[in-house]
């Protein structure tokens, strides 16, 4: 698979993840073939690698992101 066709993947996956509401905006470097992208909020990863069939995996793709309840400071 060339670089334009990868590329053009994972940022399919992205906006697919942006869309159930995740807070994923960089793709981590794993190795040399597989990348992981990772909500901020809820910590839900998704896996890609690029050569096997390419394969994507994980809960960030099959779950909404659900922000964690913000604490409030005491004064």
């Amino acid at each position: 698979m060339g670089i334009m066709n990868t590329i053009f993947e994972m940022q399919k996956i992205r906006d697919e993840a942006v869309s159930l509401g995740h807070d994923a905006k960089n793709w981590n470097v794993l190795g040399k073939d597989t990348y992981t992208l990772v909500c901020k909020d809820c910590m839900l990863t998704t896996i890609y690698n690029e050569h096997s069939t390419p394969m994507q995996s994980g809960d960030s793709l099959n779950n909404k992101c659900v922000k964690p309840e913000k604490k409030l400071k005491k004064k």
